[in-house]
């Protein structure tokens, strides 16, 4: 079970995250403490998808190419795909706001969302301005 300490020590850069979440209608009801074991990054962007897996709620991981160094989603549970981060948080306090129903800017955020994670997610628009 994913847990979170409730003391806060540092602090994140949110400046991009009203231009990702360009709006934000329905969430999911309280919240959920992601599941972050895997996830090597300090922060996890608004924006990314979140994903329901063996009764966890995580990031959906990242690939890298190992040609180009390019890092971006990886598509393997793109099905389990169930909203998208309202708002980057620290993997120290992984407590998350999941959007469902709302608009998304893709070409705003940090990780390009494919066309397979945009389609599991009827009720999220996904807009450049």
């Amino acid at each position: 079970m994913a847990q979170v300490t409730l003391n806060r020590t540092q602090t994140v850069d949110t400046t991009n995250d009203n231009v990702v979440i360009a709006e934000a209608i329905e969430f999911i009801r309280g919240g959920r403490t992601l599941d972050v074991t895997g996830w090597d990054k300090e922060t996890i962007p608004a924006g990314h998808p979140i994903i329901y897996d063996a009764g966890e709620y995580k990031p959906i991981a990242l690939s890298v190419d190992e040609v180009t160094g390019e890092v971006t989603i990886d598509e393997t549970n793109a099905a389990k795909v169930v909203g998208i981060l309202g708002g980057t948080l620290l993997t120290t306090d992984p407590r998350a706001s999941i959007v469902v129903r709302g608009t998304v800017n893709p070409e705003a955020a940090v990780y390009s969302i494919p066309a397979s994670v945009q389609d599991a997610l009827p009720l999220i628009r996904f807009e450049a301005d």
